[in-house]
């Protein structure tokens, strides 16, 4: 026989249990100074993107609040919208290693009615998962009170345990739903060659904030393309999965994950999950965790190469750069300059130029364009406008950005702008308005 000893535990599995809060928190004022991620296509011809109208991270979860919209600036500039829609969230796409196809992520959105029915039924499921109690067998002493200055529970794990069992947690509690991956014919953009289902906990109804996991979804997810085209690898719903487009095939690969990033050669995954760097091989045989003790921007991972990782980090109230290889060896640390513009330090956006003599850094109202060493080149720099999500066309000869006009959550992506990796301004392309904006249609 057990009986539960809920008023006795040792205090280290609350702090465990507890740690999802603050990280969330941090995380989702990060999320709200940056885009959605943007891909080049092979010859550097085309660019496709995807753009939510307004730019609001509030309620994302509901259909027809915002207006997801996949565009392709091809070579003349002009950027098409390729698909529109208030039902699904739209991810970032990304190009076949032929250049013949875009693959993204479409998740359906909920009505209120659908909202208040799942929210009860995972107020319900976790009512059933309670917290963990304690039990002692009845012919042992009762234990004593926990002493004061006793060290409590540390969590070693890698991924932490604590976030594990909330992430497990949160599955039973929230459930799974139908994520699309989409793959439509990158040159006859309006032909939708395949989609597969992947059932995914990308609603975060555990926690009473559905949209929450939607906006790290929105601006982290970057599906890509395995070198030889057969499988497209993303991270959604805290899961990283690879799907095969043409057999329906998946592959889980490791959870909980924020982010993940695709090796050059396509042989090694790299993730991020709370102060953690995970390398995944994507064969599944090999995992190597380890432990980081600072933050990292989780728009700042990028691969320089097949075995080196890197990461940036807000450290002491300035900018580190950090080389790591797939081992877990840290290759070396760069200080890079602070903005001088007021910016959270966590949001910043790393480009490397894939022959890695040039680096973008953005914190939205300022640009910063370095050589390979970190020296500063040129500043953008704006007080009523914001650059996002630099992109290195595959020659390195040009950086592509999102362009904001004003910072409020109501502004919307207006311009594609393009720089040369020095930081000179080469040009712009303004995007079709937003539904809301286009004049009525006559009757």
């Amino acid at each position: 026989m057990v009986r539960p000893m809920n008023d006795v535990r040792t205090p280290g599995w609350k702090a465990i249990l507890a740690v999802t809060v603050g990280a969330g928190a941090l995380l989702w004022h990060v999320l709200a100074c940056t885009e959605s991620p943007m891909a080049f296509s092979p010859g550097g011809k085309d660019l496709a993107f995807v753009t939510m109208t307004p730019y609001d991270l509030e309620n994302l979860h509901l259909a027809g609040k915002h207006v997801y919209r996949l565009c392709v600036r091809p070579g003349d500039g002009r950027v098409r919208v390729v698909a529109e829609t208030r039902r699904f969230m739209l991810t970032a796409p990304t190009y076949s290693p032929d250049g013949k196809c875009l693959a993204y992520l479409r998740i359906p959105l909920l009505t209120d009615k659908a909202t208040k029915k799942l929210r009860g039924q995972a107020e319900a499921r976790a009512k059933m998962l309670g917290d963990l109690p304690r039990v002692e067998p009845l012919d042992m002493p009762a234990p004593k009170a926990p002493d004061a200055n006793q060290p409590k529970t540390k969590d070693l794990v890698l991924p932490p345990f604590g976030k594990t069992l909330e992430f497990c947690k949160g599955v039973f509690a929230g459930g799974v739903a139908p994520v699309e991956l989409v793959i439509r014919d990158a040159l006859a953009t309006d032909v939708v060659l395949a989609t597969t289902t992947i059932d995914l906990p990308v609603f975060d109804f555990a926690n009473d904030k559905p949209g929450e996991s939607l906006a790290y979804l929105y601006v982290l997810a970057r599906p890509q393309y395995s070198p030889d085209g057969q499988w497209v690898y993303f991270c959604a719903g805290k899961v990283v999965v690879a799907v095969n487009p043409k057999t329906g095939g998946q592959k889980i690969l490791a959870a909980p994950a924020t982010v993940a990033m695709l090796s050059p050669d396509g042989k090694m995954l790299a993730a991020l999950h709370d102060k953690t760097v995970l390398f995944v091989a994507t064969d599944g045989q090999r995992t190597t965790a380890v432990r980081w003790e600072k933050d990292l921007s989780a728009s700042g991972i990028v691969w320089t190469d097949n075995q080196t990782l890197a990461l940036l980090s807000p450290d002491d109230n300035q900018v580190r750069l950090h080389r790591l290889r797939t081992d877990g060896q840290l290759v070396r640390s760069t200080t890079l300059p602070s903005p001088k513009v007021t910016a959270d330090l966590s949001t910043g956006e790393l480009a490397i130029a894939p022959d890695g003599k040039h680096m973008v850094v953005a914190y939205g109202k300022e640009v910063q364009f370095l050589d390979a060493n970190g020296k500063v080149l040129r500043r953008w720099q704006s007080d009523k406008e914001m650059l996002s999500q630099p992109t290195f066309a595959p020659d390195g000869k040009r950086v592509a950005f999102k362009r904001f006009a004003g910072t409020d959550k109501h502004s919307t992506v207006s311009q594609i702008v393009l720089f040369s990796p020095e930081g000179k301004r080469l040009s712009a392309e303004a995007l079709p308005p937003p539904p809301a904006s286009r004049p009525a249609k006559a009757k």
